[in-house]
């Protein structure tokens, strides 16, 4: 990957809510996992210096207006040689004030960030230790806040860019939130599954879709 190759052999990508990764073979592959569209990064501010420098800056992804979040890059070279980057560290933006935790808040984050195809958005509404899972018959479809990420970074690449979830009807019982969700785009990607969400801490930690309906899948 063409952008792995932008990294110092030791370089670091340190994302929000994940372990950080060193070395251009892992970031290649981390990268590879990724989803979200087309990004756009705009520069804030920038300085260098002999064989250090940095770059301030925010990003976003395809045409969803705005930007999602922001990154720091910090660079380095040999003298005379060409820059490279040490360390990319980004994370999503917030919006001021504390978040909505509660159940049904939390599950429309998720949704809006799917219709986004912002990935970190979506996993940073996930629990560390959450499970996906088929119900009633309980087949996993992934374990752990990184398998969940890995299953929808596989999924979002293969959606037509006209892809779009829309919920109707939403049954909220105190921790759980039951979707009814209806997918529109090119005509493979017409139907609609029905997934229940388990809220807590303002994180999905569980989350199940009942088996016999068609959804997308990775």
């Amino acid at each position: 990957m063409a952008l792995a190759q932008l990294f110092a052999e030791d370089g670091f990508v340190l994302q929000g809510g994940r372990p950080p990764v060193r070395g251009r073979t892992a970031i290649q592959a981390a990268y590879a996992r990724q989803g979200g569209g087309a990004l756009r990064l705009r520069a804030l501010a920038a300085s260098a210096a002999d064989t250090a420098g940095f770059i301030v800056g925010a990003y976003g992804y395809a045409d969803t207006p705005g930007d999602q979040g922001k990154f720091t890059l910090t660079l380095r070279r040999q003298r005379g040689g060409p820059w490279l980057i040490f360390s990319d560290m980004d994370n999503a933006s917030r919006l001021p004030g504390r978040a909505d935790t509660m159940p049904a808040a939390v599950v429309q984050r998720f949704v809006d960030a799917a219709n986004a195809r912002d990935l970190a958005a979506m996993i940073a509404l996930v629990a560390p230790d959450a499970v996906f899972a088929s119900f009633p018959g309980g087949a996993v479809l992934a374990q752990s806040r990184d398998s969940i990420h890995a299953f929808y970074a596989r999924m979002m690449p293969r959606l037509s860019p006209g892809f779009r979830i829309t919920v109707r009807p939403r049954i909220v019982e105190g921790a759980l939130v039951i979707d009814q969700e209806h997918f529109t785009g090119s005509p493979d990607e017409q139907g609609q599954a029905t997934w229940i969400y388990q809220i807590r801490g303002g994180l999905i930690h569980r989350a199940w879709v009942l088996d016999g309906l068609p959804a997308p899948t990775p």
